[in-house]
């Protein structure tokens, strides 16, 4: 079965490989944001604006709180090609292998996965995904959400949220900070768009590769059940 390589070659993005795959020797600040108070700060009203390339994206005074923008970690801007699509799935991702343990740091490590995405190996328009979860379950902003994503693997990514877990989850474990992350950031996407629990899935559901990974896979069904 095919394993998802988005992160880049080992080399590119200087993974130390130097912690256990269940910890990050930091702090972790689980989000704990519930359904009705997204919906109470008005998340709801999704108000779109024309961004750079005639490109649409969410205001950011419209992303839910514990989002980090784009302009945080200091992503380049998108190029040409972009497509429209209106949100139906989520899809969960990871971005490995290899393994990231939290060196280079995030946004090192993002800026160095949209530099992999927009080179000559993939030559996408930007980076790959929506919103990236990084190991003390900070959400990072990537692509925007009302274009479609890319993917390596031939599915059609259109509809789809593209939500990406850092790191390689067939070796490493999700930890606690990143499964309230995933969990609350598919609960905002799930109520913004409608989004029913039978129409958020794993990269494997739609092509034959083994992504998000065995351990980030199993935690769907909690995933579903919340929504």
């Amino acid at each position: 079965m095919r394993r998802c390589r988005d992160a880049g070659r080992r080399g590119d993005l200087r993974d130390s490989g130097g912690a256990s795959a269940g910890a990050t020797g930091r702090g972790h600040v689980a989000v704990t944001v519930s359904r009705r108070a997204l919906l109470r700060v008005g998340i709801m009203a999704g108000v779109w604006t024309l961004g750079t390339n005639g490109v649409r994206s969410i205001a950011a005074s419209e992303q839910p709180s514990f989002v980090q923008p784009r302009l945080s970690w200091g992503a380049a801007p998108p190029g040409p090609g972009l497509r429209q699509h209106t949100i139906a799935r989520v899809t969960l991702h990871h971005t490995g292998p290899p393994p990231w343990y939290g060196a280079p740091d995030a946004a090192a490590y993002l800026q160095g996965i949209q530099a992999f995405h927009m080179g000559p190996e993939r030559r996408w328009p930007d980076i790959a995904y929506h919103l990236l979860v990084d190991l003390d379950g900070v959400v990072w902003e990537g692509r925007s959400l009302a274009v479609a994503g890319d993917s390596a693997t031939p599915y059609d990514t259109t509809g789809h949220a593209l939500v990406a877990v850092l790191g390689d989850y067939d070796l490493q474990h999700p930890n606690d900070a990143q499964r309230a992350a995933v969990m609350e950031t598919v609960r905002w996407l799930g109520v913004r768009w409608n989004v029913k629990a039978a129409m958020v899935g794993g990269h494997r559901d739609y092509a034959a590769t083994a992504c998000p990974g065995e351990h980030l896979y199993a935690l769907l069904p909690a995933i579903r059940a919340a929504l």
